[in-house]
């Protein structure tokens, strides 16, 4: 599987109304060994890649990418994973990952090995999270962001 470290596409209205023509599939989850996910979390639902209509309004592009959880990846309770965007791309979460209560993993988002995700921290779509990072709880990751291996953000 592939991961996006780049703006997701489709981008513009005309983008997603071509992208939503593709057959919709479910997300596929791809679990390790000895992972624990809390009956409370949900795992696959859609990210918000999306455009204005010329109405107003928005049209959300469905997302057609899988989800990869690493050995000994444990996900707390009322956690949301999303699916990557693209088919044959995932939102990828690295072996011994810790990602707590509350927390929001967006789309196409890459999570390195032994990382501690703390209460309530949201990662938009397109982040990349580096090996032995500590995120407080309640810190927001802009989309498209890096943090380097052995980082601590709060």
């Amino acid at each position: 599987m592939k991961i996006l470290n780049k703006r997701t596409f489709p981008r513009d209205l005309e983008q997603i109304k071509e992208f939503n023509k593709l057959p919709f599939k479910p997300a596929k989850i791809i679990k390790g060994k000895n992972v624990k996910i809390h009956p409370t979390a949900i795992l696959g639902s859609p990210g918000f890649t999306w455009a204005r209509k010329e109405d107003g309004g928005f049209l959300l592009a469905h997302n057609l990418g899988d989800i990869i959880l690493g050995d000994d990846v444990m996900i707390g309770e009322f956690c949301t994973i999303r699916r990557a965007t693209l088919p044959d791309h995932a939102t990828i979460i690295g072996k011994g990952t810790i990602v707590h209560s509350y927390v929001n993993v967006g789309h196409n988002c890459k999570i390195g090995r032994n990382n501690w995700l703390g209460q309530r921290v949201t990662l938009n779509g397109s982040v990349i999270v580096g090996d032995g990072c500590w995120i407080a709880g309640h810190a927001i990751i802009h989309q498209g962001m890096k943090i380097g291996d052995g980082a601590t953000v709060g």
